[in-house]
């Protein structure tokens, strides 16, 4: 997921500075076919050549230096610090989960800033989030030709009551803020959820 968060980083820098075809930036590609025709994987290698373009100033020049910098950490591995995960076992925690937790993690270690972490609830679900997927499907019994729903000819024992996990998942763009980061992250754990994250990040 660092990865991920990375390549959204560096798009962001680059976005209004790109154009392809009629649009004006990465982002209007979306209206445009033939502009969006250009978004295929060669868009790291254009956002490098085109940081190293003569006549680049001001805004455009450090937006896409920036970019610049993030795709090259990616490729050398140097990735955003995983802080930890954190299961949420009520469905109550997820409101507004991730927002909440990143106001108190700043309140906690004054040297943080808002774009020093990155608070991410992710799910991990079989396909229908909190349903049950097989109430959606019919099968048949051997020697039948009925229909029938998977619950009617199983056992409740064998199913699955919870359907849907949901974890938190924090991250630092800055390496010199990790430690501090970790603190305010665990802090909040301990106090909102009465657990400690994780550091392997599964849910």
């Amino acid at each position: 997921m660092a990865l991920e968060i990375m390549f959204v980083d560096a798009l962001k820098r680059a976005n209004p500075h790109l154009r392809f075809g009629g649009s004006k930036s990465i982002a209007s590609c979306v209206h445009d076919m033939s502009a969006y025709t250009w978004l295929n994987d060669a868009i790291e290698d254009i956002i490098v050549y085109k940081s190293h373009e003569q006549g680049l100033i001001g805004k455009a020049r450090r937006d896409l230096q920036d970019a610049c910098r993030i795709i090259s950490n990616m490729k050398s591995r140097r990735l955003y610090s995983f802080l930890g995960s954190v299961t949420l076992e009520n469905d109550d925690d997820v409101d507004d989960v991730d927002v909440k937790a990143k106001e108190v993690m700043l309140q906690k270690e004054p040297e943080l800033r808002s774009n020093d972490i990155v608070v991410k609830l992710v799910y991990a679900h079989c396909g229908s989030r909190k349903k049950n997927p097989l109430d959606a499907m019919y099968f048949f019994e051997k020697g039948s030709s009925d229909p029938v729903k998977f619950t009617e000819v199983s056992s409740h024992y064998q199913m699955p009551h919870k359907f849907q996990e949901a974890a938190i998942r924090v991250y630092c763009r800055d390496e010199a803020k990790t430690e501090a980061a970790r603190r305010a992250f665990f802090a909040w754990s301990l106090e909102t959820l009465g657990r400690s994250p994780r550091r392997d990040g599964s849910l």
